[in-house]
């Protein structure tokens, strides 16, 4: 029931507050719920200060110390309180896992029992209280324990076997060579066969003529001693046409010996020699026989029958004048321009830099048109070796008339049909 209100009118005997009557029926009621509310209807049995009547406003019922209540929504601190009797199915966790090292995992119910199972070198004690020991008996191997190990293998790929000795690796006792990866050393020799040599077993060094062998410690001295030349497969050298037995003294003439670069042997070694009267041939059938010139840079060539002989260097093979050859092997000759022709002489041209063919005595004749002052005429010459007549009349070089190159200018041009001839002197 809501809680209900006297009404005391807006002011004193104003005729509308509630009556004596039922102001006693709102009265009543109102006590009567508290009544119940606090105790049996007719007594209050809770005992509470003003303060703790206050909190349970909205309260439809209260717990007691010995009445039987379903609480919900509370939180209860369990630092001020204690909570016992509680069953495994009013826990939201009521078991616990255990895990392995492959992650296999079992639940232990709480209330439940743990055992702990070990195998052999392992025991377990449970001691009064929370304490589980663990020990090792003397069948377990620790790193610092002295134990003699039977059936075990070792893999030497993941373990390090250290402080061996000659006694543990033979012997009865010791480490067989079935039970190591690599029981021998294998040897080669030059023809690629193959042998091995078995652990513990001897290694036969066998010579030959002229070589010996000796063992000390750990050390094996191979030397050569002289070997006679019956001992050997190939006694003697053949060089040339000449047979040359290995230890002989060298004759003073080797025939037919021909020297020449190989694949092995690129050509480029040198032959030095003082002594006098040496003979060799250079001569080639033709022109197109010599070698590269470029390779053979220094080298002499003779055409056979030509009487002319040449040298190589880097632009070519250039021939070495002598009676038989032409004049045109000079640089400063140019006879290729021009072939020269019968009583010519040479006539230096300075533009060129260069001797060409030229004729003492020749002639050129030109008329005079009475404006024209240049002519066309041989080149080669300059004012000073030349001789110019008009009409009979010798011109004064240089005050009359200049040269240069083929041109030559007179200072006045020619009279109309006057006859001019240029008389070159060489």
């Amino acid at each position: 029931m809501a809680k209900q209100t006297l009404s005391i009118g807006a002011f004193a005997n104003d005729g509308t507050g509630t009556n004596l009557r039922a102001g006693g029926t709102i009265v009543n009621d109102n006590f009567n719920e508290i009544y119940t509310a606090l105790g049996n209807g007719t007594t209050i049995t809770l005992t509470a200060t003003p303060t703790e009547l206050n909190l349970l406003a909205g309260a439809t019922s209260i717990v007691t110390s010995n009445n039987s209540v379903v609480l919900s929504n509370k939180t209860i601190s369990g630092s001020n309180n204690t909570l016992s009797n509680i069953g495994n199915s009013s826990l939201t966790n009521s078991s616990f896992s255990i895990r392995d090292d492959s992650s296999s995992a079992i639940s232990i119910s709480l209330g439940g029992t743990l055992k702990l199972k070990s195998n052999d070198g392992i025991t377990t004690t449970v001691s009064q209280g929370d304490t589980i020991t663990i020990g090792l008996d003397s069948n377990i191997v620790t790193e610092t324990s002295s134990d003699v190990l039977t059936n075990k293998s070792i893999s030497a790929s993941t373990n390090t076997i250290t402080n061996l000795t000659n006694t543990n690796l033979s012997g009865t006792a010791g480490i067989t060579n079935a039970n190591i990866q690599n029981s021998f050393i294998r040897i080669t020799d030059e023809t690629s066969t193959v042998g091995t040599v078995n652990l513990g077993d001897r290694l036969d060094f066998l010579t030959g003529n002229g070589i010996d062998t000796v063992v000390a410690g750990n050390t094996v001295r191979i030397s050569t001693s002289a070997i006679p030349n019956s001992s050997l497969s190939n006694s003697t050298v053949l060089i040339g046409g000449n047979t040359i037995t290995l230890g002989a003294a060298a004759t003073t003439s080797i025939s037919n010996l021909n020297l020449s670069g190989t694949s092995s042997l690129s050509g480029t070694g040198t032959i030095d020699s003082t002594g006098s009267g040496n003979k060799l041939r250079f001569n080639f059938a033709t022109t197109g026989g010599r070698p590269d010139a470029t390779t053979y840079q220094g080298a002499l060539a003779v055409v056979t029958g030509s009487a002319r002989l040449y040298f190589a260097d880097s632009g070519g093979w250039n021939e070495i004048a002598n009676e038989n050859s032409s004049i045109n092997l000079f640089t400063d000759v140019d006879l290729v321009t021009a072939a020269p022709t019968g009583k010519q002489t040479l006539s230096w041209v300075s533009a060129s830099g260069k001797f060409i063919p030229a004729t003492l005595g020749a002639t050129t004749l030109l008329t005079g048109d009475g404006s024209t002052v240049a002519f066309t005429i041989t080149d080669l010459y300059n004012v000073n070796n030349i001789l110019v007549f008009q009409n009979g009349l010798c011109l004064r070089p240089t005050t009359d008339y200049t040269v240069s190159g083929t041109t030559l200018t007179f200072l006045s041009p020619p009279p109309l049909a006057a006859v001019i001839m240029v008389r070159y002197l060489g």
